[in-house]
């Protein structure tokens, strides 16, 4: 029986640090930046950057299931750099399928990392039983994020 105990102990710890650091090791894989940072810039180019309303019209950051109030390494937004980063407007994409390997020439439609995502962060099943639920779900999240908090800003 004790051995038994210490198995179900075991494997719960293992499906809780999977769902811990899962997403995350997930995102650094698929979801990275071809060069990494610190980026320079001139201070012209600054100076313009700052007296402008910028725009990103496509962000796929509720895929990896990480808090967006907080700052990170990883991935390419979250609202404290967008913040830094002088971004007025963000648009955000709800997904319903994501290839493995994406890239912006060719995509397939022979793999899917929803499901992956899915059960690392612990989606309810329907969310991932089909491509609506997928939207559906990603969208409530978003919803629920855009919340009257405050962001964790270094700053």
């Amino acid at each position: 029986m004790k051995k038994l105990l210490v198995v179900v102990v075991l494997f719960g710890l293992l499906i809780m640090s999977t769902r811990l650091i899962g997403p995350s090791i997930l995102e650094r894989s698929e979801n990275h930046t071809l060069q990494a940072g610190p980026y320079r810039v001139s201070a012209a180019a600054e100076a313009l950057h700052r007296s402008l309303l910028v725009a990103d019209m496509h962000a796929d950051s509720r895929l990896w299931g990480r808090n967006l109030l907080i700052e990170s390494k990883a991935g390419h937004i979250d609202l404290p750099r967008l913040q830094k980063g002088n971004v007025g407007i963000q648009a955000f994409a709800v997904f319903s399928t994501v290839p493995r390997g994406l890239n912006i020439e060719r995509n397939d439609d022979a793999t899917d990392l929803v499901p992956y995502t899915g059960i690392l962060q612990g989606w309810p099943f329907n969310a991932m039983g089909s491509p609506k639920g997928v939207s559906l779900y990603e969208a409530g999240r978003l919803q629920k994020s855009a919340g009257p908090r405050r962001c964790a800003s270094k700053a």
